[in-house]
């Protein structure tokens, strides 16, 4: 794991971490996931640490201290998914992202963060999942999603109130057409950090199709082996 930064702005600097596996070749094309955190977005995630593979390089934005949360906002300069925005071009300048766009993955405000995302630059997005999160939008807005995978994840008891926007926004979806359909897993009696009990192995394979059904990943042989034994840890 590696911190770097990149200037964002005149005088302000934008940190993130690249979990990248040991035979990466920045000078060749590799799918990159960018892994949002929740709460402040100012640090790493268990969510994320349990990402990394030799298939795809994770990047995990963070939150510049000055800066709104990264969900917020409608892509104006000095917003907070402005800053997500930006985070995803400077990667675009600095690495081969395979195919140019990325497999966005979030846990509660990251998770509002990626959805958020993806309804303003579908063009830039793989896939989405999300973990506890919600989005509240346009049915132009959810009708820009088509065509983006979208796995989701929430408790029945969650104590931020994310479980009947989640519900809604799959209905919404489903309403709305949405190709291929959205996934939505409800874990029964589980609060807010549910991911622990997401299924690593069923998780990492939805991401690893989302990668095929997205022209591939590459040039690269891309081998489906079963992920290392584990759930996929909170927040």
């Amino acid at each position: 794991m590696v911190r770097l930064a990149f200037e964002v702005l005149p005088g302000r600097r934008m940190e993130y971490e690249l979990l990248a596996p040991p035979d990466w070749d920045p000078s060749k094309p590799r799918p990159f996931l960018i892994s949002v955190s929740g709460v402040e977005q100012t640090h790493v995630n268990g969510f994320s640490h349990r990402l990394p593979r030799e298939d795809w390089v994770v990047a995990v934005p963070i939150r510049p201290q000055s800066a709104p949360l990264m969900f917020e906002g409608c892509g104006a300069e000095g917003d907070g998914i402005w800053h997500l925005h930006e985070f995803s071009k400077h990667l675009l300048r600095q690495y081969k992202v395979d195919t140019g766009r990325f497999l966005m993955v979030g846990v509660s405000n990251g998770g509002n963060s990626v959805l958020r995302f993806a309804t303003l630059w579908p063009e830039l997005c793989r896939g989405v999942v999300a973990v506890t999160a919600a989005l509240s939008c346009s049915k132009e807005s959810l009708a820009r999603l088509r065509g983006i995978p979208i796995d989701m994840y929430v408790g029945t008891k969650d104590e931020c109130g994310f479980y009947p926007p989640m519900v809604e926004l799959e209905a919404n979806l489903r309403a709305a057409s949405q190709k291929p359909p959205a996934l939505l897993t409800v874990f029964e009696g589980a609060g807010h950090c549910c991911s622990p009990l997401v299924d690593q192995s069923l998780v990492i394979g939805k991401m690893l199709l989302m990668l095929l059904r997205s022209c591939g990943v590459g040039g690269r042989t891309l081998t489906l082996r079963p992920p290392d034994p584990g759930v996929l840890t909170a927040d």
